[in-house]
């Protein structure tokens, strides 16, 4: 997956070499229905671009958000359980590129408005560059390996269909060089 995305992202940022590549986790509760929570977030993250959308519209409507300073990313959907309390806790992790720096607090506030029960993000640049940003962001959709193969099996059943991973704006069907 890294291999295949890297040199999409390559090419889209030699095009546009002023976009700064950063990585992005965005979280919800913890619950224990997974399906529950795995709809949740999902819908949490389409309210998100609906409001990105509405705020590139030029009628002036819609405020835009700090979404709006994403010009493309690829996001990776990680499941994890905790131990003690037995519950489900997807979130997602973006790698992005982004016209200028994401304020956490602005994006925290506006992530609890489409979730209605989380706040926790967090935003930081990409230091050693694309493909190290992308393995960082990439490898949590191997995590469920980390389950065991019972947790697996339903992980599988209850996500079944789903895109654990998906490239948006400027990064969504690009062609391989």
């Amino acid at each position: 997956m890294v291999a295949a995305y890297a040199t999409k992202v390559e090419v889209v940022h030699a095009l546009q070499p002023t976009l700064i590549p950063v990585m992005i986790t965005l979280t919800i509760r913890n619950g224990e229905s997974l399906r529950e929570r795995i709809d949740h977030l999902k819908a949490s993250w389409k309210r998100m671009l609906e409001a990105t959308r509405k705020g590139k519209s030029t009628s002036g409507r819609h405020p835009e958000i700090e979404w709006n300073k994403v010009l493309g990313s690829i996001r990776a959907i990680e499941v994890t359980r905790n131990k003690k309390t037995s519950e489900w806790h997807p979130h997602i992790h973006v790698f992005a590129l982004v016209t200028d720096y994401i304020s956490q607090t602005h994006l925290s506030s506006e992530w609890e408005k489409f979730t209605g029960d989380s706040m926790i993000v967090d935003v930081r640049k990409c230091k050693n560059g694309i493909v190290p940003g992308l393995i960082e962001v990439l490898k949590y959709v191997s995590k469920p390996a980390e389950l065991t193969p019972e947790l697996l099996h339903h992980l599988y059943l209850t996500a079944k269909g789903s895109r654990f991973t998906d490239p948006q704006g400027i990064l969504r069907g690009v062609p391989e060089p």
